[in-house]
């Protein structure tokens, strides 16, 4: 009796949430599509490639004169004076040092530039969502990589990606 109880119960709030549940809008939204196709990805993307392509290049000659310093060593180590290789080898090791900070601080320049331009994209984007959902009567909308299955109807990506390109 008691689990014929606790069995009427559980049906009966089972039927009650798949009710509830057949009233609620849902939409699924490609992230990454989404970004692929944003014109504001692009647009940063090139903003990014003429920001920061002088610095990259600069990084790249002295990359360049360093191995130059080290083959030159290498090659004329026979004929050079033990105080020579001392001083040769102390301004390649500065000049290394030099170059890896010029590296790590670029990597560093780059990734806050792309982190603060992916958030306002992002917030962009979240942006576009609400309103269409608004319009659109959507109750939920949902990242497509947290979905195992949805059917075509209920995705959203190409709508938001309309909606960002204007």
């Amino acid at each position: 009796m008691k689990k014929l109880l606790i069995t009427l119960a559980l049906l009966g709030g089972l039927s009650l949430a798949l009710n509830a549940s057949a009233d609620i809008k849902i939409g699924v939204l490609d992230l990454q599509a989404v970004l692929q196709q944003s014109p504001q990805v692009q647009s940063a993307d090139v903003k990014f490639r003429k920001e920061f392509s002088p610095r990259e290049q600069k990084i790249k000659a002295q990359a360049d004169a360093l191995q130059t310093e080290v083959d030159q060593l290498n090659r004329n180590a026979a004929v050079m004076s033990a105080v020579e290789q001392g001083k040769t080898k102390d301004k390649i090791a500065k000049d290394q040092d030099n170059l890896q900070q010029a590296q790590a601080q670029f990597q560093q320049d780059v990734q806050t530039a792309q982190g603060k331009a992916m958030q306002q994209i992002l917030t962009q984007i979240k942006t576009v969502v609400a309103t269409l959902a608004a319009q659109n009567g959507y109750d939920l909308v949902v990242q497509k990589s947290s979905v195992v299955y949805s059917k075509d109807e209920y995705d959203v990506t190409a709508l938001v990606i309309k909606q960002l390109k204007k």
